[in-house]
């Protein structure tokens, strides 16, 4: 995540805990200098999350695993047991579920706005009128195929790629 803030609030930004990278880089571009919250939120794309999602219930069934499935989710080398309650999913307990693996209730040491897990959101401010969201634009594609070899994979260009998105989509 990274979005322009003002320098007020770039100098009120609370210190990062050891080990974390700062909440505030500051860049010039085209001459013009701009204070830029950024924050990597490792571990929630769709990928970890579903393991986050599933390490939560300990290999017992899931909620939010779709009755009938019984399998295995293998991310970053950690594998995970899926299958639905004899009950069946549930979107309510699998809300739960994932507000849990959000970590919703962690506290904000920041005594300031935060985002999920504790993390400082940032303090909003007008960068956040014009930002952008993308996150495993090419592998959905893929996935979805709407791209094919790995040689049309190189040349292809964001343009078509669009296209096809919206003629599958």
């Amino acid at each position: 995540m990274v979005y322009a803030v003002s320098k007020d609030t770039a100098q009120n930004a609370p210190k990062p805990l050891d080990g974390q990278d700062p909440y505030i880089k500051n860049i010039i571009l085209k001459g013009q200098e701009y204070n830029l919250y950024v924050h990597s939120y490792l571990r929630h794309g769709s990928d970890a999350a579903r393991g986050e999602i599933l390490n939560i219930t300990h290999n017992s069934a899931n909620p939010c695993v779709l009755a009938g499935f019984d399998g295995t989710y293998a991310y970053s080398g950690d594998e995970y047991r899926a299958y639905a309650p004899s009950s069946g999913s549930s979107f309510d307990k699998c809300r739960q579920i994932v507000r849990e693996a959000l970590k919703l209730e962690a506290p904000c040491s920041y005594n300031k706005d935060c985002t999920f897990g504790g993390i400082w959101s940032g303090g909003g401010g007008s960068g956040q009128k014009n930002l952008y969201v993308a996150t495993s634009f090419f592998y959905m594609a893929s996935e979805g195929s709407a791209t094919s070899s790995a040689d049309q994979r190189r040349r292809q260009n964001l343009a078509e790629l669009r296209y096809q998105l919206w003629v599958i989509g």
